[in-house]
């Protein structure tokens, strides 16, 4: 498997795990998440280990990617994830492909309690005070700046000046194959159609390379 694949299964499966624990402390809004993602990806960084790899430059409400948002775009589209006015949760299927792969989290535990960590610790302030605390930070690019005094639309993470770090992601082969598939575009939308025409009484069967 290429890198960027291997980036993308990453960065969605460890999103999908974000909401997972998040949830437990009502993280279910899109800015906190963005605030969320970009706090573990910097401990990630700063403990040279390799988890999320998104982009960030600052936006509105601070540090924002758009990678990120098209993600969830993604997950929600593919059924892993609800969308709503208040944010995001796990759908059943989420749920389950977590569960599926539960050996992954606890080989990478590293990155796994950054993440903990960082959605403990976000809920315990309200709204105003995470985004208050996020733009007090440094720059991760320019130690000399906030984030506050960072220009609109500076960038303040990217990956390509991120170390690869000591603690690489680890998959199996196996698993990376089926998160592959389960986390294909192409994939998602096969599915999407076949389960509308077994709906529809069309098929009563489906499986992976039958024709719809």
């Amino acid at each position: 498997m290429s890198l960027e694949t291997e980036e993308w299964v990453t960065n969605h499966l460890l999103t999908l795990y974000l909401c997972k624990t998040g949830r437990k402390h009502n993280l279910v809004h899109a800015t906190r998440l963005q605030k969320a993602v970009f706090l573990s990806q910097l401990e990630m960084w700063n403990d040279k280990c390799q988890g999320f790899t998104f982009d960030f430059f600052k936006y509105h409400y601070g540090p924002f990617s758009s990678e990120l948002r098209s993600s969830l775009q993604f997950l929600v589209k593919s059924r892993y994830l609800d969308s709503s006015e208040k944010g995001f949760k796990l759908t059943e299927e989420g749920s389950n492909l977590l569960d599926k792969f539960i050996a992954i989290f606890t080989r990478n535990r590293h990155q796994t309690n950054h993440i903990k960590v960082v959605t403990k610790n976000i809920m315990t302030d309200d709204f105003e005070r995470m985004l208050e605390e996020v733009y007090q930070m440094k720059n991760p690019l320019d130690p000399n700046l906030t984030i506050e005094e960072t220009p609109h639309e500076e960038a303040l993470l990217i990956r390509s000046k991120m170390s690869h770090g000591k603690r690489t992601f680890k998959f199996t082969d196996d698993e990376l194959e089926d998160l592959s598939t389960l986390l294909d575009p192409e994939f998602i939308e096969d599915m999407s159609i076949a389960q509308q025409s077994i709906l529809e009484g069309k098929l009563t069967e489906w499986k992976p390379g039958n024709p719809i």
